[in-house]
């Protein structure tokens, strides 16, 4: 009986303290949140495994004095893990470019947000074919913050690149970054060759460098839950903290030799006047098909 008591100490303990965290951060309406999590409550007719967990993770282009939720996202990572086995999958959807409808042709030149979190999270899943079970947005300096609170991470470059609008140069194999240069890693597009769609593989080699540094630091003392404790006064959630902690847990299962990262294929086009990336798609449904049931792609990418 002691043993089992000191083995749930602390996750009791790290939920009780979320819970008081919570209930001590100000509201949205006095704090303006740079980052937002929200469950997707939803039914379709294609439905996952219990033990297949699906996040869409955006990155808002939001500046100074716009809501992440009401702006544009220049980041969209469709993200899959097996609990089970720990294989993952990270799948890119290149902006700009806006979601298909539920029954229509891409609208908008951008992912917008200007439905809220939780309408980007269903639109991003009809793409795909995929209930997604979270949807998470940040904005620049909230991701910034998430880099910095696990100490900065080492993210595997395929191309050397820099860009004349941000500051940075990196180059090809492992380039350890805090979070600006990690920012701007998943930001910088004008002079890499695919434009868009190397931007996107880019952010998902930055996802798989979370998962591998959050991996590797799990068993130090303190790491998850300062982590946790951190990430909870930058969030705005309706996630309980019980719900968050588990939420949380999900990194520790996955085993980071076993993502696989991909870009969904587009072409560009316009819509009014504005230069877009129009999703194939034909591949994001087959895709989707792949990755359902477990969360390992086998096919191309």
């Amino acid at each position: 009986m002691k043993l089992r008591w000191i083995h749930w100490t602390p996750r009791v303990a790290v939920a009780g303290i979320l819970a008081a965290t919570v209930a001590l951060v100000p509201t949205s309406g006095v704090r303006t949140f740079d980052t937002e999590l929200v469950k997707i409550d939803y039914a379709s007719d294609i439905d996952h495994p219990k033990n297949i967990v699906w996040v869409l993770a955006m990155g808002s282009d939001a500046r100074r004095g716009e809501l992440i939720t009401r702006t544009r996202a220049d980041a969209i990572q469709l993200i899959g893990v097996n609990l089970e086995t720990g294989t993952g999958v990270v799948i890119g959807t290149p902006a700009t470019r806006g979601f298909p409808s539920r029954d229509t042709a891409p609208t908008g030149s951008t992912p917008r947000s200007t439905s809220g979190t939780a309408a980007d999270g269903q639109d991003g899943g009809e793409l795909y074919g995929i209930d997604i079970d979270y949807a998470l947005i940040t904005g620049f300096s909230g991701f910034e913050r998430m880099i910095q609170a696990i100490g900065g991470v080492t993210v595997d470059s395929a191309l050397a690149f820099s860009d004349d609008n941000l500051p940075g140069r990196y180059k090809v194999g492992k380039n350890y970054v805090n979070g600006t240069r990690a920012l701007n890693f998943g930001r910088m597009r004008h002079f890499l060759p695919a434009g868009d769609f190397d931007r996107s593989a880019n952010q998902g080699r930055l996802v798989k460098a979370i998962f591998s540094k959050v991996k590797a630091k799990q068993d130090v003392p303190g790491f998850f839950e300062a982590g946790m404790l951190a990430a909870v006064t930058e969030l705005r959630t309706n996630l309980s903290p019980a719900e968050l902690y588990r939420v949380g847990q999900l990194v520790r299962n996955v085993k980071p030799g076993k993502i696989r990262t991909c870009v969904l294929s587009g072409s560009i086009g316009t819509v009014g006047e504005a230069s877009v990336v129009l999703p194939n798609v034909t591949a994001a449904r087959a895709l989707g098909e792949d990755v359902r049931d477990d969360a390992k792609l086998d096919g191309p990418c």
